[in-house]
C-alpha cells in the first residue's frame, strides 16, 4: 500500500492549442479576415445570415468543449477524493499494524515475565516461605488476567483489521471502476476533440469559400451603398463624408499617415452604422411581427365584440319579451284576483239579500241608528272606491289592492245595510225601507259586475254617483223612521 501510486489523467496540450487555433479561425480574429471584413461591410443579408449560423455553431461547440472541461475537472476531483480516502485508510492500516506490533511486544514481555516468575517461583519454593508463594501466585493471576485482556484486544484488532482490509478492497474496486469510467470518458472526449478538429477543418474550408464569395460580392457594394442611403439618415451623413473624402483625395494623398487614420475611423464608423442598420432591420422585423399579431388580436377582439353585441341584442330582446310576458301575466293575475274578489263580494251581497227573506229578523230602536251609521260608512267607502277606480289604471299595484280592499269593505257594509234595513223595517212595519235597501244593494252588485268586465259603454263615475244618491235617500228614509220611532 505504501508503494501504491494513484493514476493521474494527462490531457495533451495539443488539444488546447488546437482549440485556441480553432477559436482564432472561427471567430475571425486573423488579419486576413479583418481586412476582408473591412472591405466587405456592406454584404447582403444572405452572407450575414450564413455567418450568424456559423458563429452560432461555433458558440455551441465552445459550450460543448466547456462542458467536457467541466467533466474532466469533476473526474479529477473525484479521483483526488479517492486518493485522499485511500491515503487515510493507508494511515489507519499503518496505525493498526503499529498497534498490533506493540501488543505483540507486550505479549512477548509478558511471556518473558512469566518465565522469570516461574524461575523465581522455583527458587523461592526452595528458599522462601508460603507468603512469597502467595504473592507470586497473585502476581501470576494478575499477569494471566492481563494476558487474557491483551488476547481479547488482539482479537478485536484482528477483526478491525479484517474490516479495514475489506473496506480497502471495496475502495480499491470502486477506484478501479472510477478509473475505468474516467478512461472511457477520456476516450470519448478525445474522440469528440478529433471530431471537433474535423469540423474545425470543414469550417475553415467553408470560411475560405465564404471569403471568395465575399470577394465576389465586392462588385455589388455600389448598389448596396445606394440601398443603405434609404435605410438610415445617419448613413447619409457618412456617405456625404465619403464624397468629401473622394473630392479631397488629392489633398489626402500627400499625408498618407493621416489618411490611414481617417480611413480607420471611417471604417469603424461604417461598421458601427452597418451594425446599427442590422439592429434597425431586426427591430423593424420585430415591429412588423408585433403589428401583425396586434392586427390579428384586433380582428379577434372585433369578432368577439360583434358576437358579444349580438348576444347583448338577443339577451335584451329576450328580456323585453320576458318583461312583456311578465307584465301580461301580472295583469292577468291582477284581473283574475280582482274578478274573484268582486265575485266574492257579489256572492256575499246576494247572501245578504237571501237572508232578508228570513221572517224572524226583528230589530230595535238601536237597529235604525246602526243602519244609519253603516249607510254613512258606505257613502264614504263608495266615494273612496270612485277615486281609487280612476287611479288604478295609472298607478302601481298598491292602488289596485286598496281598490279591492275597499270593495270588500263596501260589500260588508251593504250586507249589513240589507239585513239591518230588513230588521228595522220589520220593527217599524215599514216595507219601503227594506225594499230600498235591497234595490240599493242590487244596484251595487250591478256596479261590481261592471267592475269585473269594464267597457267603454259603462260610465262607472255616473253609476257610482247614482249609488251615492240612493244611499243618501236611504239616510233620509232612515232619519224619518227614527223620528217616527222616537215620537211613538
Amino acid at each position: 500500500m505504501k508503494n501504491y501510486q494513484s493514476p493521474v489523467p494527462v490531457v495533451s496540450a495539443t488539444s488546447t492549442e488546437s482549440l485556441q487555433g480553432m477559436d482564432d479561425l472561427l471567430t475571425g480574429t486573423s488579419t486576413d479576415t479583418k481586412s476582408i471584413l473591412k472591405t466587405t461591410v456592406s454584404d447582403d443579408s444572405a452572407a450575414s445570415n450564413m455567418m450568424y449560423n456559423r458563429t452560432k455553431e461555433i458558440s455551441e461547440l465552445e459550450q460543448r468543449v466547456m462542458q467536457y472541461d467541466a467533466m474532466l475537472k469533476q473526474n479529477r476531483s473525484e479521483t483526488d477524493d479517492l486518493h485522499r480516502t485511500i491515503a487515510a485508510k493507508d494511515t489507519e492500516l499503518i496505525a493498526e499494524k503499529n498497534h498490533r506490533l506493540q501488543i505483540e511486544e507486550q505479549l512477548r514481555q509478558q511471556f518473558d515475565n512469566q518465565k522469570r516468575i516461574a524461575d523465581m517461583h522455583a527458587i523461592d519454593n526452595k528458599a522462601s516461605s508460603n507468603e512469597k508463594f502467595n504473592k507470586l501466585l497473585e502476581t501470576y493471576n494478575k499477569l494471566r488476567d492481563e494476558h487474557a485482556i491483551v488476547l481479547n484486544r488482539e482479537g478485536e484488532t484482528k477483526k478491525q483489521l479484517t474490516d479495514i482490509t475489506q473496506q480497502h478492497s471495496q475502495l480499491k474496486e470502486e477506484h478501479q471502476k472510477k478509473e475505468e469510467e474516467f478512461n472511457q470518458n477520456q476516450d470519448k472526449i478525445n474522440n469528440e476533440i478529433v471530431q471537433l478538429r474535423q469540423t474545425n477543418d470543414e469550417l475553415q474550408d467553408r470560411i475560405q469559400v465564404l471569403t471568395t464569395e465575399r470577394n465576389d460580392y465586392q462588385s455589388i457594394t455600389k448598389t448596396t451603398a445606394e440601398r443603405m442611403k434609404e435605410i438610415e439618415n445617419a448613413k447619409q451623413n457618412v456617405e456625404e463624408r465619403f464624397k468629401q473624402l473622394e473630392n479631397d483625395k488629392t489633398r489626402i494623398d500627400n499625408d498618407k499617415s493621416s489618411f490611414e487614420q481617417k480611413l480607420k475611423q471611417t471604417e469603424g464608423a461604417r461598421r458601427d452604422l452597418h451594425d446599427k442598420n442590422r439592429e434597425h432591420e431586426e427591430n423593424l422585423i420585430d415591429l412588423l411581427h408585433d403589428k401583425e399579431t396586434l392586427e390579428l388580436k384586433v380582428i379577434d377582439l372585433e369578432e368577439s365584440a360583434r358576437k358579444w353585441a349580438q348576444k347583448f341584442v338577443e339577451t335584451t330582446d329576450k328580456q323585453k319579451l320576458i318583461q312583456t310576458t311578465h307584465e301580461k301575466l301580472l295583469s292577468n293575475l291582477k284581473r283574475q284576483h280582482k274578478f274573484s274578489i268582486l265575485t266574492y263580494c257579489i256572492n256575499q251581497m246576494h247572501d245578504g239579500i237571501d237572508r232578508m227573506k228570513n221572517k224572524e229578523l226583528s230589530g230595535e230602536k238601536n237597529t235604525s241608528e246602526y243602519l244609519l251609521s253603516k249607510i254613512q260608512m258606505a257613502i264614504a267607502s263608495t266615494k273612496k272606491i270612485q277615486d281609487l277606480y280612476k287611479k288604478q289604471n295609472e298607478s302601481d299595484e298598491t292602488t289596485t289592492l286598496a281598490f279591492i280592499n275597499e270593495c270588500i269593505t263596501l260589500s260588508n257594509y251593504m250586507v249589513d245595510i240589507v239585513i239591518h234595513g230588513k230588521a228595522a223595517s220589520n220593527f217599524a212595519q215599514n216595507v219601503d225601507l227594506a225594499n230600498s235597501c235591497r234595490d240599493t244593494t242590487l244596484y251595487c252588485i250591478d256596479i261590481y259586475t261592471n267592475y269585473q268586465t269594464p267597457s267603454a259603454s259603462n260610465d262607472s263615475d255616473k253609476q257610482t254617483n247614482e249609488l251615492i244618491h240612493r244611499l243618501n235617500s236611504l239616510i233620509e228614509k232612515c232619519k224619518t223612521l227614527l223620528k217616527k220611532l222616537y215620537l211613538n
